[in-house]
């Protein structure tokens, strides 16, 4: 399988999709043609010039609509045509989790200009258009991918520096990364259901074999309709985790709770008041006190924020998401026994 590339992006102006791939055919180039936007796609598989095989997923336009969003990723050895199945890249293919290198780069995506909105308000904003996909960052050490339905993140999955980021943590994340203005842009892509409720599975960690869902390797991900693989996303390397069922009903999902502290909530430091450095000394009797109340969580937790550790940082060394460790801090901070950093 060839090493992937970026795909050629565009809409197809006053020629309908037929029009475009005859275009693409009379080239005689191989590689995967898709067309469509969040309701649905078409994937044309091309090989020398001629028709492999084409698929429908979703609602994709009808075959007379123009101004149609479309990918086009040339494949420079027949990998996919190799498997008689469509194939694009990674929408991330810099990330290493395979919950992030799954998403493929479907057409339909739009870049949004971080340091403009808070992540809140960028959600509503999406909502009002109908968004109905995955939201995904991408800096030096650290990416992130939130799904988005029906005006909710469902879903998030991030890497930072090599470490799994899930839910909260995630958006943080992605919030921290749409509040810096010097920040890279996001890139919105929509996902037809099929694809959308596949890459949830993974997302929400729905590890068995079923019909609908995905497979995935370590070059590559197989997404699966009625137990038929459809596309193939490409990417350089990751683990080989199985098969994965697809979500049935996005709509009965909960909502992720949007983060609502500052952005550099996560770097700043605590420090230990009288009272909190007391509650480590076994001498005192406020430190027995501190045992029975907070146990031995609450004292690794004192341990971690008197070595000056920041909130992320102490989060990971504890094995905590930062939710948790943002309910221990602020009870340890109104009963007196750490202060934030100025």
């Amino acid at each position: 399988m060839s090493v992937p590339t970026a795909p050629l992006r565009g809409r197809s102006g006053p020629n309908d999709g037929a029009d475009l791939l005859r275009g693409f055919l009379k080239l005689g180039v191989s590689g995967t043609l898709a067309l469509g936007d969040g309701s649905g796609v078409c994937l044309t598989l091309i090989q020398d010039g001629e028709s492999v095989t084409r698929s429908s997923h979703g609602t994709p336009p009808t075959t007379n609509a123009t101004d149609v969003p479309f990918t086009f990723h040339a494949h420079a050895l027949p990998g996919g045509a190799a498997h008689g199945v469509p194939e694009l890249p990674a929408l991330l293919p810099a990330a290493t989790l395979p919950a992030l290198l799954l998403v493929p780069d479907l057409p339909g995506g739009i870049d949004v200009a971080p340091g403009l909105v808070s992540l809140p308000v960028l959600i509503a904003h999406l909502d009002a258009r109908g968004a109905r996909g995955v939201l995904a960052a991408h800096g030096p050490d650290a990416s992130v991918v939130a799904l988005i339905a029906s005006g909710r993140v469902l879903a998030a999955a991030g890497d930072k520096q090599g470490r799994e980021l899930r839910r909260g943590d995630a958006l943080r994340l992605l919030a921290r990364h749409a509040a810096d203005p010097a920040a890279a842009p996001m890139r919105l892509v929509p996902l037809p259901d099929p694809i959308l409720t596949a890459v949830a599975g993974v997302m929400l960690d729905r590890k068995r074999d079923a019909p609908h869902g995905v497979r995935v390797g370590e070059s590559s991900a197989t997404f699966l309709e009625h137990g038929v693989p459809i596309l193939r996303v490409a990417y350089v390397a990751s683990e080989h985790l199985g098969r994965f069922a697809a979500v049935e009903t996005l709509e009965r999902l909960p909502a992720l709770p949007l983060p609502d502290d500052p952005p550099d909530w996560e770097t700043r430091t605590y420090h230990l008041t009288l009272r909190g450095r007391d509650a480590l000394d076994p001498m005192t009797e406020l430190a027995m006190r501190f045992d029975a109340e907070y146990g031995p969580s609450g004292k690794d937790i004192l341990r971690a924020l008197r070595r000056g550790l920041d909130v992320e940082t102490a989060a990971a060394e504890l094995g905590l998401e930062l939710d948790q460790l943002g309910a221990w801090l602020r009870r340890l901070e109104a009963d007196g026994l750490v202060r934030v950093d100025a």
